[in-house]
């Protein structure tokens, strides 16, 4: 308005006298902008040329049309405001702007004015259009044409989309919706852009317009990624185009792909039949071991038996089976609990250990108990029991029964919990099932190797 202003003060002192008294009442000069944004009004200056001591009146007629129709009900009036009048040269500047808050008439994309201007002066008038098309906003001859624009990029009310935790089996709906207002031009074209663990160049969809009206207020757009890997790491960004060329780009989301069920169905198999594997072999490899011992033992059985017969002078022959018998029990558990603590039940590998050596301090004469859980009873059929355990490859056969059952307990516990399912329920109980037998070999070895090389016996 400013600059209007400064352009009509500056035209009104460049028309002499002479030229003013060529016309009663002249519209010398109309100065307004070809375009507007919507958010803004229409300046409009008009110089105007008189003579005589009426000071002339200016109105501006204006029509607002948007596609084709009309809005407002047709011609409105407003009066310009005077800025400066100068009576000996005969010139008047005027401005006005364009739509008058008077009617409440607002701005918005897409809109044209049409408007015409008109001088009075006493009885004499004068304006920039004349009949016949004065009154018709399709004729323009002696009419100025104004269109409304939007000058600004859009924005991006929000961004979504349809998995919080998609699998690789799911595809992703992007959505994206641009604030529609009826004001500012609307968004007709948005894309959507994604990348797959960096990867470069991005892919770019073209998204489709939601036929939904979820979001009346709203333009939504929507596009699908294809379904990813597991462990894919997937970025993208929304960029929307609006009907008057302005873009706008969203900053970058993202989501992990996690496993599908069927891949997870599918690890469990895997750690299943690895952990079926691992019990097979381990039992595989104590049974060649004990048999590569027995073998050895049997070849060399009259240096084993002078060896046993000399430790059996310095202690009874039954505490030496029996020492024998309980660190190979611990020796059996141990190594079945480090399996077990890799496929991460730590307290049922603790659990088998603290019983077997429980069950070792009730046994032994000396001790009758390693924590003071459970003391050994000495006399009745309890004690009984307790002595018939410290016979040669009793505690053996005794750690395999408590390591079948207690692991077997704990494992159904751990199922019913839901930590486990039946299949990994049935691999726990074949795998202590596996070192249940092999500690039953061995105790079979130390009964017969405490037979064999009793002092009693040799003594015969």
């Amino acid at each position: 308005m400013v600059a209007v202003v400064v352009t009509l003060v500056l035209a009104s002192f460049s028309f002499s006298p002479a030229s003013a008294s060529a016309a009663q009442l002249e519209i010398l000069s109309v100065i307004y902008p070809s375009q507007v944004p919507y958010d803004k009004t229409i300046p409009v200056g008009v110089v105007v040329s008189f003579a005589g001591n009426f000071t002339p009146t200016v109105s501006v007629f204006y029509w607002i049309i948007s596609n084709s129709t009309s809005v407002g009900g047709g011609w409105r009036v407003v009066e310009a405001n005077p800025i400066s009048i100068i009576p000996a040269q005969g010139i008047a500047t005027y401005s006005a702007s364009l739509p008058s808050i008077a009617f409440g008439d607002t701005l918005a994309y897409g809109m044209s004015i049409v408007f015409w201007v008109e001088a009075v002066s006493g009885s004499i008038m004068n304006s920039t259009a004349h009949a016949p098309g004065l009154w018709n906003p399709n004729d323009l001859e002696g009419k100025f044409l104004v269109q409304v624009t939007d000058p600004y990029p859009p924005t991006i009310q929000y961004i979504s989309h349809s998995l919080t935790q998609p699998t690789s089996v799911d595809s992703v709906t992007v959505e994206a919706a641009f604030p529609m207002n009826g004001i500012s031009a609307p968004v007709t074209q948005a894309q959507l852009m994604y990348t797959v663990n960096g990867s470069e160049p991005a892919t770019t969809l073209n998204m489709t317009q939601s036929s939904a009206m979820t979001q009346p207020t709203a333009s939504v757009f929507e596009a699908t990624i294809p379904a990813q890997g597991t462990g894919s790491h997937v970025s993208y960004s929304v960029t929307g185009t609006d009907a008057a060329g302005y873009s706008v780009q969203s900053s970058w989301n993202s989501y992990q792909v996690s496993p599908s069920l069927t891949e997870i169905q599918q690890a469990k198999q895997e750690q299943a039949a690895s952990a079926t594997r691992l019990e097979i072999g381990g039992g595989v490899t104590a049974a060649a071991i004990i048999i590569s011992l027995a073998v050895l033992f049997y070849r060399r059985r009259s240096q084993v038996r002078s060896g046993i017969r000399s430790l059996a002078a310095k202690a009874p022959s039954a505490y030496n089976a029996f020492t024998a018998s309980v660190i190979l029990s611990i020796a059996v558990v141990a190594s079945a609990a480090f399996l077990i603590l890799q496929f991460g039940h730590a307290w049922l590998a603790l659990a088998a250990l603290l019983v077997i050596v429980e069950l070792w301090g009730l046994a032994d004469p000396r001790v009758s108990s390693i924590f003071g859980i459970v003391k050994a009873p000495r006399s009745g059929l309890p004690g009984g029991i307790f002595e018939a355990f410290r016979t040669p490859g009793a505690p053996l056969l005794v750690s395999a029964y408590t390591l079948v059952f207690l692991e077997t307990f704990l494992a159904l516990l751990l199922n019913v919990g839901g930590f486990i399912d039946r299949t990994g329920l049935l691999a726990i109980m074949h795998f202590f099932a596996t070192y249940a037998l092999i500690m039953v070999l061995l105790a079979a070895v130390v009964r017969y190797l405490s037979y064999a090389f009793s002092p009693t016996k040799s003594s015969s």
